[in-house]
């Protein structure tokens, strides 16, 4: 609240501080972004200030007492600051929680046109399905990173398949047209695995035969996990 304030009048908590506030993405900067609509300004010491010649009623909120930018608003904003990875992240995120409205999202990027983050996050939205890539460990998103990289195709991530006796059993990674599965496994879980062998870190695989539960070959690549994304 104290950067906000010290903004001055109708200056609200914006970019990758109102993705954290809101509760969609983390954030581990000492830095502040807040956002205000009048010009000439500098922000304070440790506060990243950014200026929008217009900022709608509707894309305001108060959460938590803080005036903040709202779901659909943060999310354009985050796309003028942050890799496309970590905006897709944020979007999967978001609509797991409920709280991503495709409405206002659009009606943000319209009210925008030409502002910074609108070409990225439609750029975004024109190639990504939301809430197929959600990873849940670094280790996840390293091998996601993988993929795209290799110019493979994204699969469905922690995905559910529907095993013939009508249960669900979750994977990590899935090409439903390949029919292939493939599991990450860390060294917390092969340590607790009597069977578990020494493996060196993302180089060794091994592949066995399509199981009878869901009819996909799988692949698991034991590894260790990788350094948390910075904020």
């Amino acid at each position: 609240m104290a950067a906000v304030l010290a903004c001055g009048p109708g200056a609200v908590l914006s970019h990758r501080d109102a993705g954290a506030h809101l509760g969609f993405r983390p954030c581990n900067r000492v830095r502040v972004d807040v956002l205000t609509s009048r010009r000439g300004r500098q922000g304070p010491d440790g506060i990243d200030l950014h200026t929008t010649r217009h900022l709608p009623p509707e894309e305001v909120t108060v959460h938590r007492g803080i005036p903040v930018t709202t779901v659909a608003r943060t999310l354009t904003d985050l796309a003028a600051v942050l890799p496309r990875r970590q905006v897709e992240r944020a979007l999967d995120e978001a609509l797991r929680q409920r709280r991503l409205d495709m409405g206002p999202l659009l009606a943000s990027l319209d009210h925008g046109n030409g502002r910074k983050g609108t070409r990225e996050l439609r750029a975004i939205l024109d190639t990504h399905t939301i809430g197929t890539t959600l990873t849940r460990s670094g280790l996840e998103e390293a091998f996601l990173a993988l993929i795209t990289e290799a110019g493979l195709p994204r699969p469905r991530v922690n995905a559910h398949l529907e095993l013939p006796d009508g249960r669900l059993s979750e994977v990590d990674f899935h090409w439903p047209e390949h029919r292939l599965v493939v599991e990450t496994d860390s060294h917390a879980w092969h340590a607790t695995t009597p069977s578990a062998k020494p493996t060196t870190p993302r180089t060794q695989t091994y592949t066995r035969p399509a199981t009878p539960s869901c009819g996909s070959p799988t692949a698991r690549s034991p590894t260790t996990p990788p350094p948390p994304w910075p904020g």
